[in-house]
């Protein structure tokens, strides 16, 4: 399990991606994925992950409103060991 924090950017009404690196490669594609994204009322936002790798992701971002960095919390849950861990 590897947890990370990043920060995307993003306006009222768009959706962005973001690539993610994961800290640690991971043997194969990890299990899953999880994203949540941390922001002060009444900033209103949807998640998804695409294109997973052993070595990251893709973050789709969609922000209903207000517009600014976001800190997005990830949590990478690996199916084995991770390579050098």
């Amino acid at each position: 399990v590897q947890g990370q924090s990043v920060t995307v950017t993003s306006a009222a009404a768009t959706t962005v991606a973001q690539a993610v690196t994961f800290p640690v490669a991971f043997a194969s594609a990890p299990a899953a994925v999880v994203v949540t994204p941390s922001a002060a009322s009444p900033n209103l936002f949807s998640t998804s992950i695409q294109s997973i790798t052993s070595t990251g992701c893709e973050i789709r971002l969609h922000r209903t409103t207000g517009s600014g960095a976001v800190g997005v919390y990830v949590m990478s849950i690996g199916e084995g060991l991770e390579v050098g861990g």
